[in-house]
């Protein structure tokens, strides 16, 4: 049935959209609440979480949908602090698009979008352990807390999931903790791919958002150098390549953007001087593919910023 609904969101863009949201948005409020719980395994639980948090990420973000959005924000911002990072990521982009589209009225809900941002970048460090120092041991699936089937035939019986403790006491490092192998699904708080995307909606969010930067950047700043310090581990045995590859990306992003936030602070000046070497474009990408494709964007934009605030102060050649 969920897959039904996903298949025939056109009918959103139609003027039945107001028809389609009253009969079906607290049914899949409902399924993320309280009929489903979160998995950590590749289930058919999950796969339904993941179809129905597929379908908000896809309502139009019309005039039709503002009494919608308050909860659908809650809706979003529960997913993402007790979910899986599959659903996790998603629930990103729908917080920033929601966030986005819809401001100024949001602006009392972006706080606690922060707040998470700040804890899991708090947790950095014990998160880098939990992968690495433990040996990433794979754990066996754990057994579904209900059955897709009764999810979609049932909206009680089921206790509310309350968002995971994020504070810094996020579980025991120890063999067999790590959520690797097939099938295991991260948890988002403990994720290097969401602490990939999340500077760069905080960035984008305090541009949107300017009276939030001077009451977030003091605290979040030295949390996102403390991040892009933790080294890693200087062996990375095979299995665990893709989790180094996840970290590496996620402290160079962190990095880049850190580095726009200093540009809005007097500490800006101390990159004037190198100009000369972050012209370079190896040195601003890096020379792998996969970097020169997902950090080109971000890293050119950081470049022309710097540039515009030493143009007056530059050479012919460069």
């Amino acid at each position: 049935m969920a897959m039904e609904v996903r298949d025939s969101l056109e009918i959103t863009h139609t003027g039945e959209y107001l028809n389609f949201l009253k009969c079906y948005f607290r049914a899949f409020s409902g399924i993320l609440y309280h009929v489903t719980k979160p998995q950590f395994t590749d289930n058919p639980e999950h796969k339904l979480r993941n179809i129905v948090v597929e379908i908000l990420n896809r309502l139009p973000h019309s005039e039709v949908l503002r009494p919608f959005v308050q909860e659908l924000l809650k809706v979003a911002m529960h997913v993402l602090t007790t979910d899986n990072e599959e659903n996790g990521l998603i629930c990103i982009r729908i917080i920033f698009d929601l966030l986005r589209n819809f401001r100024p009225t949001l602006e009392n809900e972006v706080q606690p979008f922060l707040d998470f941002v700040c804890k899991i970048y708090q947790n950095f460090r014990l998160t880098v352990s939990h992968f690495f120092e433990s040996g990433a041991v794979p754990v066996p699936p754990a057994a579904s807390s209900s059955s897709a089937s009764s999810a979609l035939t049932s909206l009680g019986g089921v206790d509310d999931v309350k968002p995971m403790d994020l504070s810094d006491n996020v579980g025991p490092v120890g063999p067999g903790s790590a959520y690797v192998g097939a099938g295991q699904l991260n948890p988002s708080t403990r994720s290097f791919k969401i602490v990939t995307e999340s500077p760069l909606v905080v960035m984008f969010l305090f541009q949107l958002y300017s009276r939030l930067v001077q009451t977030n950047i003091p605290h979040l700043l030295p949390l996102m150098v403390a991040a892009i310090s933790v080294p890693g581990p200087e062996k990375v045995p095979p299995h665990l390549k893709p989790h180094f590859i996840e970290l590496k990306g996620a402290q160079v992003k962190e990095l880049l953007v850190a580095l726009k936030h200093v540009l809005g602070t007097d500490f800006k000046r101390g990159l004037f001087p190198l100009i000369d070497t972050l012209l370079e474009e190896r040195v601003l990408v890096g020379t792998g593919r996969a970097c020169f494709e997902t950090l080109r964007p971000l890293a050119y934009s950081l470049l022309a910023e710097i540039v515009h605030h030493v143009r007056g102060d530059l050479s012919l050649p460069q």
